[in-house]
Formats: structure tokens, sequence, C-alpha cells
């Protein structure tokens, strides 16, 4: 029985890696999302090909890749160094492409022993005056920038679900509560012409019975804002400024750099947000369940990931990383 290699080598003329990638998204193509396609494009095209795209597949080593991935961290083919994140992506499609290509007669066994750390940074948070400075602000007449903040931070919800918020599934079905079931982005274009523009902003609904799908409780004091936002709204979309225009996330990210510098609190992000939400819940003892569900992450090892240190620290030693009228700072699950 020939090898599979040999096949695909009949197949194909050569057997660089850009034609083995090409010929793999091709292969994914018809499984996975249009958004993931073009990540794995634009990654692959951007920083995996100017380097191995002329070389063979079967000539990457492992030794080798180990030291790709930590010129890919140190920023060498971008202006700024790349995420630990971002570099294990990379480094795992790269994987993924030597697996279908040499149909697993040579795995790629990786560690993260090539010396570049891909441990969960510490977290930052806001301090209890801070989050009474956005809290505050909105009260009188809230802006669509302090209503997202709001929504965020005493709901988790992510930037780009704010955005595809319908105004019918604010306050519903319960008149304290939110529905969940769809997010919102901007995607390239695949293979778009001259004339067409090169992104587009997307909704994508979560299916039913999914974990994304959810039903989030909102703060009593909280509902009275948001059944300004729903009457005062014109279009669809619950934060569309009192017109028809859509709010992507890129500009509610702008808004709330914005928001952030209007009330003190210098590089301000919805992650900042979110983890804030988290850490109060798991404080306050909620179970790691319960909140990978209202964070909207896939699965709970994604929510381990981040925040699974904090539960070992249920204890009064987390209250204390938790701060609550000192300066903002980074918070350490490996601090004593």
């Amino acid at each position: 029985m020939a090898d599979l290699a040999d096949i695909r080598a009949d197949i194909y003329e050569d057997d660089r890696f850009a034609t083995a990638a090409d010929a793999w998204i091709a292969y994914i193509g018809q499984s996975v999302r249009e958004r993931s396609l073009i990540r794995y494009e634009t990654l692959l095209r951007r920083y995996v090909y100017p380097v191995y795209g002329d070389v063979s597949v079967g000539d990457i080593p492992d030794d080798e890749l180990g030291r790709f991935a930590v010129r890919l961290a140190d920023g060498e083919f971008s202006d700024t160094p790349l995420s630990a994140r971002t570099v294990s992506f990379i480094v795992t499609t790269v994987r993924r492409v030597r697996e279908y290509w040499l149909g697993g007669a040579t795995g790629l066994k990786f560690s993260v022993s090539w010396g570049y750390d891909l441990s969960i940074p510490d977290i930052y948070i806001l301090t209890a005056s801070e989050k009474k400075r956005l809290t505050d602000a909105p009260l009188n007449g809230a802006t669509t920038a302090e209503t997202a903040v709001l929504l965020c931070m005493e709901c988790g919800i992510k930037v780009g679900e704010l955005c595809a918020m319908a105004v019918k599934d604010a306050l519903y079905p319960a008149k304290n509560a939110v529905h969940i079931h769809g997010s919102m982005q901007r995607v390239q274009n695949r293979r778009a012409s001259s004339e067409e523009s090169r992104t587009r902003i997307e909704i994508s609904e979560y299916p039913k019975g999914s974990p994304l799908n959810r039903i989030l409780p909102v703060p009593e004091w909280l509902c009275e804002s948001i059944a300004e936002k729903k009457d005062a709204s014109l279009g669809d979309f619950l934060l569309s400024d009192g017109t028809e225009r859509v709010l992507e996330p890129r500009t509610m990210q702008n808004r709330l750099k914005k928001t952030g510098d209007a009330c003190g609190i210098p590089n301000l992000t919805f992650n900042v947000l979110r983890d804030t939400y988290a850490l109060s819940r798991i404080r306050d003892g909620a179970d790691i369940r319960s909140l990978s569900m209202e964070l909207g992450h896939s699965c709970i090892a994604v929510t381990e990931r981040r925040y699974g240190r904090y539960y070992e620290k249920l204890d009064a030693d987390l209250k204390s990383k938790i701060p609550s009228d000192k300066d903002s700072k980074a918070v350490s699950g490996a601090d004593k």
C-alpha cells in the first residue's frame, strides 16, 4: 500500500509548505466557519509563508520551529511582539498542516519547552473606586458607550454580543434579563474583487442548546438605563445610537477608550471589564460551570485556563487581590 505522503506527492507537483497549507485550507473549508478560514489564511500568508513557504513540508525540524516561535514572540515579523496565544495558534496551524500532508507519519510533538512562556498573563481588573466612576457617570442620560460598559461590567457580555443584541432581546424574556444568541464582527471577504469591499459586518447566530446561547440576569438598577436605550432605539439593535446605523465592535472599542479617559481610567478595554466581572463572581462563590456559562465560553476548559488558578485561592488571599479602593493593578494567581 502506497504511503499517503507519496500519494500526495503524485497529486501535487511539489511538496512545498505553501502547497500543503493551501491544500489543507481547501480540505477543511467545508467544515469550519469562513472567519476561521480567513484567520488561518491571514496568519499563514503573513507569518509562515515568508519563512517556510518554499521549504519542503517534511523538512521543518522541531528545533527550527521552536526558534521560529521565539522569533514570532519577539516581534521579528510584526511591529509589536505577538501574544503567546497568537504564537501558539500559528505553531499549532503549522503542525496541523504537517499532519494533514504527511498523514500522521511524522507527528510534530511540540511542547512549550521551546523557551517562550505560554502561561496566562496577570489579569488586570478595576478597583471599586473605578467601578463607581463608570457606574455613576451614565445614570443621568446614558450614552451608548456607557450602556455597553455597564452591561459588560455587570453581566460579562462580550463586545461582539453587545453589538449584535437586538432591541427585542433586551429585558426579555424577563424584565430583568437579556437574551444573548449572536455575535457581530467585521470579517474579510475572501477572494473579493476590486469593486467589492474587502471587509463586511457579519452576525453569527448561536445554535439553540449551545453554551453561547444564554439568558443573563441584569441588576435591577441597570434595567432602567437599558429601558431608556430600548425606547430610544430607531433600528433593530439596542446599541444603535438612536439611529439605524450599526455600531460594530471596533467602533465600540474606540468609544470605550474615550469613556475610560473621561473617567480617568486609561487603557480601559472590554477584556478588563469581563475580567473584573469574572473575579467578582469567583469572590462571591460562583462555581466554574456557572461562570463559564455566564461568560459565554465554548467549554469549561477555556474558563479553567484563564480563571482556574483563582478557584484554588478562594479565601481571604484571593479577596485581597481584588482591590477595593486602591489603584488598579494586575492580579496574579501565583502571588502569595
